[in-house]
């Protein structure tokens, strides 16, 4: 299908699935006669890229949520922030969280992040309405 099918189909833009791409979050499929030709996996992941958008995930997280994947942290990502020093010995021998463990935090901090959000733009907007919002 054409970009304008996908777009359709998703309830998004033209535009907005070319950001996506922009962002490395929507894989660019491969040409057929000179058109991107988009299949049923593109459909998923950007029916899950805007469900996850709309679900107020920030789009510099949507990419970890739905690949698994941490940004670098620390010394990983040149900081100086490890305070820890290199003795040689196997990464994956070491005490501290694993990259794994790093991914499914990142990943959990970001969606507590955007449930916090969402709960408070629930409680604001009962309280416009003249109601109370009990909370979680």
């Amino acid at each position: 299908m054409r970009v304008a099918e996908l777009a359709a189909l998703t309830g998004t833009t033209v535009r907005a699935v070319r950001y996506y791409h922009h962002l490395g979050l929507l894989p660019v499929p491969a040409q057929r006669a000179g058109w991107r030709d988009y299949d049923l996996s593109h459909v998923a992941r950007l029916s899950r890229i805007r469900w996850l958008a709309q679900a107020g995930v920030p789009l510099e997280a949507v990419g970890r949520v739905l690949d698994g994947t941490a940004p670098p942290t620390g010394a990983e990502a040149g900081t100086g922030t490890d305070t820890g020093t290199d003795t040689g010995t196997d990464p994956g021998t070491s005490s501290s969280l694993s990259p794994e463990g790093a991914c499914q935090g990142a990943v959990v901090d970001d969606l507590s992040t955007a449930l916090a959000r969402a709960r408070e733009h629930l409680a604001e907007v009962t309280r416009q309405r003249g109601g109370e919002y009990p909370g979680p």
